[in-house]
């Protein structure tokens, strides 16, 4: 009877302890998404989003089975692209998969169940602006994606006289601004603000 006892004593603070350590990670959690959103140096982690396409961008479309319909096109200054029966579509500002939604939406009144692939052949608008203190200030046109250094060290980065706890990013889609602290950065703290760059997005170094 005592060894029993004893066993299921046990297994009540086994269960006890169990619950314990989920109750902190959940605290855990739900501080930390808190804590993400007060704070200027958690804007943007590190994404994996899709590329959002911009003027100067050229894509390639194809219509399964409808080579008239497939094309190669440039986004236009206006951020329009002109395809055959569906004229004009707004293609800056939008992602591949939706623009393909888009066209395929489209071509529904003409084909029936329309199988559409949207390819971005070329980047020309991933371009971002490193401005001040650094040796080589001007507008960089980017492949891929680059986080706040890559671009500052694109720029040859800093120059005798940069404040280098005080860099501004300023985002262009969201028109939000903020602090970067490259001493705090490189000291170990802080590490999610080197964040991924979207087009349009300026760095300011003072």
């Amino acid at each position: 009877m005592f060894g029993r006892r004893l066993i299921n004593g046990s297994w009540v603070l086994f269960l006890i302890g169990v619950l314990f350590i989920t109750a902190q990670s959940a605290f855990a959690q739900s501080a930390g998404g808190r804590g993400g959103d007060m704070g200027a140096n958690k804007v943007d982690p590190k994404r994996s989003d899709e590329y959002v396409l911009g003027p100067g961008d050229v894509i390639q479309i194809v219509v399964w089975r409808n080579e008239h319909l497939s094309k190669t096109l440039p986004v236009r200054p206006d951020g329009k692209i002109s395809l055959p029966l569906i004229d004009d579509l707004q293609a800056s500002g939008v992602t591949p998969s939706q623009l393909k939604e888009m066209i395929a939406k489209g071509l529904k009144q003409f084909i029936d169940n329309p199988i559409v692939t949207v390819i971005v052949s070329e980047v020309n608008n991933y371009k971002v602006s490193v401005l001040g203190e650094v040796k080589k200030p001007g507008v960089y046109l980017l492949k891929g994606r680059t986080t706040l250094l890559e671009a500052i060290s694109m720029a040859e980065g800093f120059t005798e006289f940069a404040t280098t706890n005080n860099i501004l990013l300023m985002k262009r889609r969201t028109g939000q601004r903020y602090r970067f602290d490259y001493r705090a950065f490189v000291n170990g703290e802080n590490l999610d603000q080197n964040v991924y760059l979207d087009p349009g997005d300026t760095i300011i170094v003072r």
